[in-house]
């Protein structure tokens, strides 16, 4: 069997969104816009989406195509994938060596992405990542293109010093109220 989430029910990824599941001899029905399997013999499984991305660690959906959406890799780079195929030029780029490594505990680096809940306007989009010294950085940056963000473009809006090179979270999104 598969099943979708219902696109209209708000998701995790900041609004609706189709997540297709397959389960096989399992009782599953639907309650509160998800599916609930209720056969613990049920067999789950995952198919391979795209392939090529290195360490990642976030993802949203362009909220002006359903169909690109873009990947947080934490060592410095946001990818692009568009009708299921990874395109070859990063969204956004940094030099991997301003991250993460044995002396950050490997948790540093590019760590969260939302889109600003007007993006098909003002093209923002902000990005939550570690600079060189281990602060968090929460910027904002204007896409030139739905394939290239403008580097130059940053505007810093928060930095935290992080008193260590671990557990500096990372994840980003809009509520209901558009506010970050």
């Amino acid at each position: 069997w598969v099943f979708e989430r219902n696109p209209d029910f708000p998701s995790a990824l900041g609004g609706p969104a189709r997540i297709v599941t397959g389960y096989q001899g399992a009782d599953a029905v639907r309650q509160d816009g998800w599916v609930v399997v209720r056969n613990s013999h049920a067999h789950a499984w995952t198919e391979v989406w795209v392939e090529g991305l290195t360490m990642p660690v976030d993802m949203a959906q362009d909220p002006t195509n359903p169909s690109r959406f873009y990947i947080v890799q934490q060592r410095g780079q946001i990818r692009v994938i568009e009708d299921g195929v990874l395109l070859e030029q990063p969204f956004l780029e940094s030099n991997p060596d301003n991250f993460t490594g044995p002396d950050s505990n490997w948790e540093r680096g590019f760590l969260g992405i939302a889109f600003a809940p007007d993006y098909a306007d003002s093209k923002h989009i902000y990005l939550n990542y570690t600079g060189t010294g281990g602060t968090t950085y929460i910027s904002r940056f204007t896409a030139d293109s739905a394939s290239q963000a403008n580097a130059d473009s940053e505007v810093v809006i928060l930095t935290i010093d992080q008193p260590w090179g671990n557990h500096n979270g990372g994840s980003l999104r809009f509520g209901p109220d558009n506010m970050l």
